[in-house]
């Protein structure tokens, strides 16, 4: 009879463990945006950046300004830079009528003197109508003392 008892009790506290637990993983994504209220909008003036004067063994650091120009919040969900030789830092979140910013870095590698680079940056938000942007940044990087230019680049 315990037997019976004990297996009732833990079967209804698994039951209502896994309701609740449904539930609030439903409501844990505080920036969902609504179908039919109000939506954020992503608006950015520039998605790439040429830089200039770039020397092998140097840093690239580029800030991109995220303005939000709806009535929610606009939520930086994910930025994923294109390789390891660069990293972002960003603002998850913008509220309506503010900017925010990400801001990318790029070491750049003695081995790519006298070569174009061109790196890229995906940015997930939750705009409803420009849900992924991508920022890039480009550049030559300058020839090595010494160092003939290839000629079939750029």
């Amino acid at each position: 009879m315990k037997k019976y008892i004990i297996t009732a009790i833990l079967t209804a506290v698994c039951s209502l463990v896994m309701m609740t637990g449904g539930a609030l993983a439903q409501n844990s994504d505080t920036a969902e945006v609504s179908e039919t209220g109000p939506q954020p909008k992503l608006v950015i003036d520039s998605l790439s950046f040429e830089a200039e004067d770039i020397k092998p063994g140097s840093l690239i650091i580029h800030e991109f300004i995220i303005e939000n120009h709806g009535e929610a919040d606009l939520e930086l969900k994910d930025v994923r830079p294109g390789c390891g030789c660069s990293v972002a830092r960003y603002d998850k979140i913008i509220a309506p009528g503010a900017s925010g910013k990400v801001d990318v870095q790029i070491r750049v590698y003695n081995e790519w003197a006298g070569q174009d680079i061109s790196k890229s940056t995906w940015v997930l938000s939750n705009d409803p109508e420009r849900p992924q942007i991508t920022l890039t940044i480009s550049g030559r990087v300058q020839a090595a003392a010494g160092q003939v230019p290839d000629p079939t680049s750029k």
